[in-house]
């Protein structure tokens, strides 16, 4: 085998190493472990929530949200709540459709439903801060939402009564979405991910759909940064601990368009590495420990998987073509991987075929869109305003 070969098969062991552990043995181990302390410990005590329940500020980030506004708000007023104890707050982001008149209307016929209407389309986080500056002081906990996120009745009760333990500064709910597209896998092994996560005492990311903080701990960040990533690390760098509550859950209907998918997580990874800047713990073993290390191995090592998968494909491919030993295998392999991601995506695209291929397509997508995001970032692009994509 010749240099150039050695560094081809490098190349392939390398992608072949870093994806494994990054997307099989990371999660594997974390959960194998989780289930070992929890077999070894008794269960942590539950705190019931205190006889005066706090007061919440339920912050709905909406931008041009006519479709789904209406359903939103019902579904906040029906909360298992006491309503004196429950302001449902409208952040619109320079909404320039029917958003803010039908939420005036709603907050005409119930004194709790408040919209805070900024004129310009600056960021969800930047219009998030600033709806949060203008809750009033009695308020002890804000739960973040989305617009298109409907909670079960008793999800703002889970979240709060993780606070009556005073350690705890943010509590993570459990996203789903009602779909069974490649979206839908990926929620569910994402969730077990964070459920590993907590069980651990590790400090998980939340979802910007469902995570609750107390008001006095909200920390300053930069406007342009993935908040529901940047505040509950600070929190936990604050030492605080940040917990997973599986059974406060928001419910989605994810139905985007794969060119609507593929936009989403560009951005998502645009925001979550520029933000990497304001938050060293997550980032530094020096500072973070083993936060950093979590942070690392679940985030960090994915971002870039991209770059190392399609190092590998390439490589596997020139082998097939150069070396007469390996030619044979590393076609086949190249080009049935190649045969399966094409496959795969059509028949994600088209919502039917198999489920382990769609798999496979759905999986090759989402890191394309990685890719994009990391090397918008590598150009110096900056993405910041949303759009509620919704097909």
């Amino acid at each position: 085998m010749t240099t150039a070969h050695s560094v081809l098969f490098g190349f392939i062991v390398v992608s072949g190493i870093w994806s494994a552990y990054t997307f099989l043995l990371y999660p594997a181990a974390l959960r194998l472990l989780a289930r070992f302390r929890h077999s070894r410990q008794p269960p942590p005590a539950r705190h019931a929530c205190p006889d005066e329940l706090p007061r919440v500020a339920l912050v709905i980030s909406a931008y041009n949200e006519q479709a789904v506004i209406r359903a939103k708000l019902e579904n906040s007023i029906s909360i298992d709540y006491p309503a004196a104890q429950l302001g449902i707050w409208v952040s619109s982001d320079g909404s320039s459709d029917a958003t803010c008149p039908i939420v005036r209307e709603f907050a005409r016929a119930n004194a709790r439903v408040r919209l805070m209407a900024h004129a310009v389309n600056r960021g969800k986080t930047a219009a998030l801060l600033e709806t949060v500056r203008a809750l009033p002081e009695s308020i002890d906990v804000v739960v973040f939402s989305d617009a298109n996120s409907m909670y079960r009745t008793d999800a703002i009760r889970r979240l709060v009564s993780h606070f009556a333990d005073p350690e705890v500064g943010c509590v993570a709910g459990e996203l789903r979405y009602r779909t069974r597209s490649g979206e839908g896998a990926y929620r569910s092994y994402e969730n077990r991910i964070k459920r590993a996560q907590s069980q651990l005492g590790v400090p998980v990311v939340a979802e910007g759909s469902i995570f609750a903080i107390r008001r006095s701990l909200m920390p300053d960040l930069p406007s342009d940064s993935l908040e529901d990533m940047v505040i509950p690390l600070r929190i936990a760098s604050a030492g605080y601990r940040v917990v997973y509550e599986p059974e406060a859950v928001s419910e989605e209907v994810f139905a985007l368009s794969l060119a609507a998918q593929w936009k989403r997580r560009r951005r998502i990874v645009n925001r979550a590495l520029r933000a990497l800047a304001s938050i060293p713990e997550a980032r530094n073993p020096f500072r973070g420990g083993w936060t950093a290390f979590h942070f690392c191995s679940h985030r960090l090592m994915r971002w870039f998987s991209p770059f190392f998968l399609l190092a590998g494909w390439t490589s596997l491919l020139t082998l097939g073509f150069t070396d007469a030993t390996a030619s044979a295998a590393a076609r086949v392999l190249a080009g049935g991987t190649a045969v399966a991601v094409l496959l795969g995506a059509v028949m994600e695209w088209r919502g039917s075929g198999p489920r382990i291929i769609r798999l496979v397509g759905a999986f090759a997508i989402s890191n394309s869109a990685i890719l994009a995001g990391a090397l918008s970032v590598l150009f110096r692009v900056k993405v910041v305003r949303w759009s509620p994509e919704r097909r």
